[in-house]
């Protein structure tokens, strides 16, 4: 997928602003998030690793916005620190400080553990979280498919995890499968989603209809 170049990042009232550089002409254009957060797929001996940042595009009034992927990276045989040191290089180019992934497998328990310290170590401003309904894989896809049937999910073609939602079978959904050992870009996609799914970033904040003594109509 095309690269997503922030020159600027500011935290604004209620969510984040992106100056971002146009692949087509150079040009630069404005975004503006209620939330940007990240889903990450630890390594395994049969799997690599994955993060992806996610962005929920400021809406008008109370509705909800589209979810466009900013960022992604796989990583086929390399260090856990270089895992690291890209991951973070995501999340502070975004000013995403959320990141959903599995924090309650001790399978897991030292890659958690050596996050936490690189973070304090590079004073970086994230926090780990469990991932909402991380052991269900199926409700994951479900989850995907329908936000992208709503078009509410904006997923470049030539995406990584765009690829592997186009290869999956449904043989391969059965939990005898294991689905979430094979398709790492999956898993980080569908922790992130269902961390949008059951947190809903806050609403802009609501302007009282009751006018205050005094205040002037123009």
């Amino acid at each position: 997928m095309t690269d997503y170049i922030v020159t600027r990042a500011l935290k604004i009232s209620g969510g984040i602003s992106h100056v971002i550089l146009r692949a087509e002409d150079g040009g630069t254009e404005t975004m503006r998030y209620a939330a940007i957060r990240a889903g990450l797929s630890w390594p395994r001996a049969d799997m690599m690793a994955y993060h992806c940042v996610v962005g929920e595009i400021r809406a008008a009034h109370e509705h909800r916005g589209r979810l466009k992927l900013l960022t992604e990276r796989e990583y086929p045989n390399v260090s856990i620190e270089i895992v690291f040191d890209r991951l973070t290089d995501d999340l502070t180019m975004t000013l995403c400080s959320d990141v959903y992934t599995l924090t309650d497998e001790k399978l897991y328990t030292d890659y958690i553990d050596a996050y936490q310290a690189y973070m304090i170590e590079k004073k970086v401003s994230a926090r780990l979280d469990q991932a909402p309904f991380a052991d269900n894989f199926q409700l994951g896809i479900y989850m995907i498919n329908d936000w992208l049937r709503m078009g509410r999910l904006e997923l470049p073609e030539k995406s990584i995890v765009r690829e592997q939602l186009k290869r999956i079978s449904k043989y391969e959904l059965e939990p005898k499968q294991h689905p979430e050992r094979k398709y790492h870009a999956i898993n980080g996609l569908r922790y992130v989603l269902a961390a949008f799914q059951k947190f809903v970033p806050p609403s802009k904040r609501r302007v009282s209809r009751k006018r205050r003594r005094g205040a002037q109509v123009v």
